[in-house]
């Protein structure tokens, strides 16, 4: 299973959102007023096990952002913070993958109204996930 549809579930067992709804796998649609997007940032390095030899990699540390927009402020901030408490210092199984540590890299970070008056945060994780 990918890394998104993990957190996307996941984040659903947080009551964070529906998906397809109100949570969405990639970019936020803009017809969306109040919604959370869980978008990968990047790859990152791989983790190696130390032995005699550097041995073959047992981890990925990919990065994910999470962007929320609420045309409410006060639901915006509530809604982020419920994302960073979710996922920073996560530790534990999800969908059958091992996840050793999910950490807050930067955020939030309130990016100002949209077009539509729709207030908007990013945040930025790093997940350190076992290889299966």
């Amino acid at each position: 299973m990918s890394t998104l549809t993990e957190l996307g579930a996941y984040l659903v067992t947080k009551s964070i959102g529906t998906l397809g709804t109100t949570m969405f796998l990639g970019p936020l649609p803009m017809g969306v007023t109040a919604g959370v997007a869980v978008q990968m940032v990047t790859g990152g390095r791989v983790v190696r096990a130390m032995g005699p030899v550097l041995g073959a990699p047992v981890a990925d540390t990919p990065s994910f952002q999470v962007v929320v927009r609420n045309p409410d402020h006060t639901a915006g901030e509530t809604k982020v913070k419920a994302v960073i408490d979710a996922l920073d210092h996560y530790w534990g199984t999800l969908s059958g993958t091992s996840y050793l540590y999910m950490e807050l890299e930067y955020g939030p970070i309130y990016l100002g109204l949209d077009e539509n008056n729709r207030h908007r945060w990013s945040t930025v994780f790093r997940a350190t996930k076992r290889r299966s």
